[in-house]
């Protein structure tokens, strides 16, 4: 069985729409829980729950694919960069995704 992967690219986007969790999980009928767990790489979301992300994201189901793990370490960069309040979560979540090269 292969491990879940954090969806940086959810995080990414969420926080450029401004969303908390909550919010996005209430636009897509989700739990916060579950879409928290899809975002961290806890769970892999199912193919309609991509689509649902999708919508209350306004980007298509390929653009919350991550590019992989040096491309999502320099966007988390530059997002730190953008949102110092940002800074411990991102940290984070770049340990999680880009072990080899996290900062």
């Amino acid at each position: 069985m292969n491990d879940p992967k954090p969806w940086s690219t959810l995080f990414l986007k969420r926080t450029a729409a401004e969303l908390s969790l909550t919010m996005l999980a209430t636009l897509t009928g989700y739990s916060v829980a579950h879409v928290g767990h899809v975002e961290r790489g806890i769970r892999q979301p199912s193919k309609p729950m991509v689509y649902a992300l999708a919508n209350a994201l306004g980007c298509t189901p390929a653009d919350l694919d991550d590019d992989g793990p040096a491309e999502a370490a320099l966007t988390l960069d530059i997002i730190a960069a953008q949102h110092a309040e940002l800074g411990h979560a991102i940290n984070e979540l770049r340990a999680r995704i880009t072990p080899e090269v996290a900062a």
